[in-house]
């Protein structure tokens, strides 16, 4: 699948049902693939680079929003055409939302967080229609650390003992490392050293956190301990991402070295992971096919 993007690919995201692959690249194209066949049935293409994705569950048609470099969210609706996936309609309608690129987007039913370097925003969406509902500031600074920049790494929705819905915001703050914050609560976790991207596991209980220097770390989200830490090859100085994904049992990591690690439970299953990267002339996605896993770490690697 190398033959639509021509620069970095931001995101990448499967629909809820496997049929469809989503990729966001800062060549201003969003892509929607066929799965099965590896096919590009769609390409939106804009002035921006798209940096972020988000599925919007519907039972009458595919939806998901995309973040751009210029504060857009893009929603995109299409109709679900078993029979002939090749020949479907699509429409595109973009929302300016922030006054900075869009790299982070959180959904909950009609609930939407974005995420734009250190501002999120919560909003109502239904259809066409945008509504803000709240927005919310980035931790503050003293007279120490005025001028340090605060960058958000990461927006997820999660579930606590007490809350039923609330979104936990990862923060990159060059003065004192990582912060969490989850809204409703006053205090600011700080999670020390360089870190990055973040990703929750779907039972709420862990959040993993990438770093520039090893590979990613494990930390309970009740006693903010950590659990374990996962050192991988990841290359030097360099943002990777981090996911949890097949329901929690695996996280996958990145790096800028050609590699995929993932780090598993034992299973006897078969899932599918896409892994983006950009080679010397081209840029690549790939598709991953994990069968009858039985091994701790796995490590996926395309030359280019």
């Amino acid at each position: 699948m190398a033959s639509q993007h021509t620069g970095t690919i931001a995101a990448l995201s499967f629909s809820s049902c496997g049929t469809y692959l989503a990729s966001a690249g800062v060549d201003g194209k969003l892509v929607i693939w066929f799965v099965k066949t590896g096919i590009a049935l769609h390409v939106v293409c804009g002035d921006a680079g798209m940096l972020s994705i988000a599925w919007v569950t519907s039972s009458q048609s595919q939806n998901l929003l995309c973040g751009v470099a210029d504060g857009t969210v893009i929603s995109v609706i299409f109709n679900s055409n078993g029979a002939n996936p090749h020949t479907q309609d699509l429409s595109a309608t973009g929302y300016k939302a922030h006054r900075y690129p869009v790299e982070h987007l959180a959904i909950k039913h009609s609930q939407v967080a974005t995420g734009a370097l250190h501002q999120v925003f919560l909003w109502d969406h239904n259809g066409d229609e945008w509504h803000r509902e709240a927005s919310y500031d980035a931790p503050l600074s003293d007279g120490a650390n005025a001028k340090s920049e605060v960058i958000i790494t990461g927006l997820h929705w999660m579930q606590t003992k007490e809350c039923q819905s609330t979104l936990a915001v990862s923060y990159l703050h060059h003065d004192f490392g990582m912060l969490l914050h989850i809204l409703g609560f006053d205090a600011y976790r700080s999670l020390p050293l360089c870190r990055a991207s973040t990703t929750i596991s779907p039972d709420h209980r862990l959040l993993a956190v990438s770093n520039m220097t090893h590979g990613f770390d494990l930390y309970n989200l009740e006693t903010y301990a950590i659990e374990g830490r996962v050192f991988n090859e990841i290359g030097t100085g360099r943002i990777v991402p981090v996911l949890f994904i097949h329901h929690g049992c695996t996280v996958i990591g990145g790096s800028a070295t050609g590699t995929a690690y993932l780090h598993i439970d034992p299973v006897q299953d078969e899932f599918l992971i896409a892994t983006g990267m950009e080679g010397r002339s081209a840029t690549y996605i790939q598709l991953w096919e994990a069968e009858d896993i039985c091994m701790p770490t796995v490590f996926c690697t395309r030359k280019s």
